[in-house]
């Protein structure tokens, strides 16, 4: 009977211990275009317009949804310091190394003169820009554990679309300066295929900065404590 009462409670510890984790053990990769043209909008689903450069946590999935905390330094941030912005959970490489020198150094977006930068930027520029313009698109795709009730915000520079579980939760991936858009997950606490696209154009500096709050609010406890409750029952009926 000892057996039977450590095993509930430790199956319900554990059920707990996963609510409480929110947005952890995720398991999120991503690949970096180099868009041509200005102005351009985040894609999800679809052929990127642009080239693949580099793989995002590739070697190593990252494990959080928050792991996705990018932002450059001012005007001047480049492309690997964005990529480093978000700390040593998040890891990135560059295709070849001619990749890596030629796109780590540049600007999120911009033009391949510096000196024509001027040309790339302005509400006056139709979708693409002049010639030589270019953009920086990041997409992300695997899974997240995901809390019914729960709002996840993402704050980005310039567009950004999310996809959970087949829908469409955020479709603002049209160029903006610094915006949070957010969804509040009405599924139940589980597991969760995500993709998000991101864009960065129209010039730096550059942001993605997702954040998840932690399961403080009554409500969310509530939820925990009754998924916590449901398994220890269905459980118990197994085990008596």
């Amino acid at each position: 009977m000892l057996g039977k009462r450590y095993l509930l409670h430790a199956a319900a510890c554990s059920m707990a211990l996963l609510l409480l984790s929110t947005s952890a053990w995720a398991d999120l990769h991503g690949t970096i275009y180099n868009v041509p043209g200005n102005l351009q909008d985040a894609t999800l689903g679809v052929p990127s317009p642009g080239t693949e450069i580099a793989t995002i946590c590739a070697v190593s999935g990252c494990d959080d949804i928050t792991d996705l905390n990018f932002t450059t330094n001012g005007n001047a941030g480049t492309l690997d310091a964005f990529l480093n912005s978000a700390g040593p959970s998040v890891n990135y490489a560059f295709l070849t190394a001619a990749d890596a020198s030629t796109y780590g150094p540049a600007l999120m977006s911009g033009a391949a003169n510096p000196a024509n930068n001027s040309q790339c930027y302005g509400n006056s520029l139709t979708s693409g820009g002049p010639d030589g313009c270019y953009s920086t698109e990041i997409e992300f795709t695997g899974t997240v554990v995901l809390v019914k009730g729960m709002t996840y915000s993402f704050l980005h520079d310039d567009g950004v679309v999310v996809n959970v579980n087949g829908s469409n939760v955020i479709n603002a991936g049209g160029p903006t300066s610094a915006t949070t858009d957010s969804f509040t997950y009405t599924g139940a606490t589980a597991v969760a295929n995500i993709s998000i696209g991101y864009m960065a154009t129209n010039g730096n500096p550059e942001v993605l900065q997702v954040t998840a709050p932690e399961p403080g609010s009554v409500s969310a406890l509530l939820t925990m404590l009754a998924g916590v409750a449901g398994f220890a029952g269905i459980l118990k009926k197994k085990l008596t």
